[in-house]
């Protein structure tokens, strides 16, 4: 019985398995992968903190500004920073939740209008660990949560591994 079981389920997985691509998709597949990385050789990791408390937003540049390959690009402003994106390319955005201009989750889908392959991280700070907003942050493209007052040891090491799996991407 178990070796019916074990012929069963590998003719399951062999009828799963995709069939191989056509050679000439496969060299285009790794054309555009070398593209890629050639247009993304930069490894340094540049990341906008976007915060209307100047206090919060200055402890959290001090800090960043010290990690190496890091940029860190200052915005008070949710408007000026969908204005500034196309220039300043930032590859993370670090958006606190409560903004009086426009809310974190209208700023996001903003966002997404502009950034629709969703190629700029979301690291969303809030004053309220609340789980409905972190889900609704989750369900919109965060990549990471973190509830303030930030932990600017957890924030380095946060962007830390943004800027290794940017350096992997890129290879």
């Amino acid at each position: 019985a178990i070796e019916e079981l074990r012929q069963l389920r590998g003719e399951v997985l062999q009828e799963d398995l995709p069939p191989p691509l056509p050679a000439h998709l496969s060299e285009k597949t790794d054309a555009n992968l070398l593209l890629f990385r050639k247009k993304n050789h930069d490894t340094n990791l540049k990341i906008m903190i976007l915060d209307e408390d100047i206090e919060m937003q200055s402890l959290v540049s001090f800090a960043l500004k010290g990690e190496d390959d890091v940029t860190v690009l200052c915005e008070r402003s949710p408007l000026n920073a969908l204005e500034s994106l196309v220039r300043a390319k930032p590859d993370v955005i670090m958006v606190d939740v409560m903004m009086k201009e426009m809310s974190c989750f209208d700023f996001i889908h903003d966002l997404h209008k502009l950034d629709p392959q969703h190629t700029i991280d979301l690291i969303i700070g809030s004053c309220s660990p609340d789980r409905r907003e972190k889900h609704a942050a989750f369900e919109m493209g965060a990549v990471d949560y973190i509830t303030r007052p930030y932990d600017l040891s957890e924030v380095r090491f946060k962007v830390r591994l943004r800027l290794a799996s940017k350096r992997k991407l890129c290879g």
